[in-house]
């Protein structure tokens, strides 16, 4: 009996003690998981991120003739209050679905890059918004050539540092790829968000079968894209 007594009191104290370390244990995790939460956000952060060295920016519509005569319209983007010395280094956006709308104000990418210290370009492709010229396929060889002769352009301006980059989304990811296809070697370094890998098995082709929604839409909306006003003029 005493020994049964006693297993029933050593059984309590044990429980209790167990219960007043999980207590602990669990006040102990759930007291700092805000704080935890915090770090590991922290944690996430890069800190070798600069600060934007500038607030606003102004941007200049104007054609660049290319080797055959065809004007391209550009955007050149630059931040204001530049010292009359500085070189900075551009970000180049190449499209074929209007670099810009008439009357539309700075673009997301402009604002951004130009707030850091960077020019950014900005090109309707051959043939398309306010180019000359026509447009006869995707990335043909004379719009890849623009972009070539359109980069040799720009580090020949007196704001230029001499280094390139583009980014793009879609038909403007593979034209950030397409502008290192002329080796100019003030082409840096190339960021496509989004774009197509390969155009015939990715889109007009998946799996041996023709895409005829995909192909015949697209075509449709850019001769849509192509009739009407809208673009921002130079």
């Amino acid at each position: 009996m005493i020994r049964q007594v006693r297993f029933f009191i050593l059984s309590a104290i044990l429980i209790f003690a167990c219960g007043l370390s999980l207590n602990r244990s669990v006040t102990a995790q759930t007291a700092p998981a805000a704080d935890a939460k915090q770090q590991a956000d922290a944690a996430q952060i890069y800190p070798g991120y600069t600060a934007p060295q500038y607030g606003d920016a102004t941007s200049q519509s104007l054609y660049v003739t290319m080797r055959d005569g065809v004007r391209i319209a550009i955007d050149v983007t630059l931040p204001t209050n530049l010292p009359a010395d500085a070189k900075l280094p551009t970000v180049m956006q190449l499209t074929r679905y209007h670099r810009n709308n008439e009357g539309g104000g700075l673009t997301g990418i402009e604002k951004f890059f130009t707030s850091y210290g960077y020019a950014v370009v900005s090109v309707d492709a051959r043939g398309t918004g306010a180019s000359f010229g026509l447009w006869t396929v995707p990335w043909s060889r004379d719009e890849i050539k623009d972009g070539g002769e359109i980069v040799a352009w720009v580090v020949a301006q007196g704001w230029s540092n001499g280094k390139v980059g583009a980014v793009g989304n879609s038909y403007g990811g593979t034209s950030a790829q397409m502008l290192a296809v002329p080796n100019h070697p003030a082409v840096r370094a190339v960021i496509p968000r989004h774009y197509e890998f390969d155009v015939y098995t990715d889109i007009a082709f998946p799996g041996g079968v023709f895409n005829e929604w995909m192909v015949k839409n697209w075509n449709q909306a850019n001769q849509e894209l192509d009739l009407k006003p809208g673009v921002k003029p130079v």
